[in-house]
């Protein structure tokens, strides 16, 4: 594993800004017109111009790498919601075939529902055909008496 770079926390944005009005303020003493006007040039002032650059060097390669570290975490990020949503449509399916064959083993299955009604209908069939043999059985006896009377 390569050896590890130590970071400093550092906001990019305010430290560009912070290295951009500091470059402002500098370049205007080191510019072109003055050195062709004899103004003599100071060797702090390019120095600091050096290690301004250089800091802003660093600042964008810190943006970069940080620009470069979240497309890698997106991209990770995509791929495993790519693998959620397939897995999400795939469950789906199997939820509404499972449902499915609920629904055609309900059809094919009596609930208790229908064994009670099974039972009622039967009792009263049996209730029906009773209540028809004693109707018969006295229509029979009220009858008898005038067979006998006719025969």
């Amino acid at each position: 594993m390569p050896a590890q770079v130590e970071q400093k926390t550092v906001d990019p944005e305010a430290e560009l800004s912070n290295v951009q009005r500091t470059f402002q303020k500098l370049a205007p003493m080191c510019s072109v017109e003055k050195r062709a006007g004899g103004i003599p040039q100071l060797a702090p002032q390019e120095k600091q111009l050096g290690i301004l650059a250089t800091e802003l060097k660093e600042t964008l390669l810190c943006i970069n790498a940080g620009t470069r570290k979240s497309i890698v975490e997106y991209e990770h990020l995509e791929g495993e919601l790519r693998d959620e949503r397939a897995q999400q449509a795939e469950l789906d399916c199997l939820n509404y075939l499972a449902q499915k064959q609920l629904v055609e083993l309900l059809k094919k299955v009596p609930t208790e529902a229908d064994d009670a009604n099974n039972r009622l209908r039967r009792m009263e069939n049996r209730l029906d055909l009773a209540t028809k043999r004693f109707c018969l059985e006295r229509i029979q006896h009220s009858m008898e008496p005038h067979y006998r009377e006719v025969g």
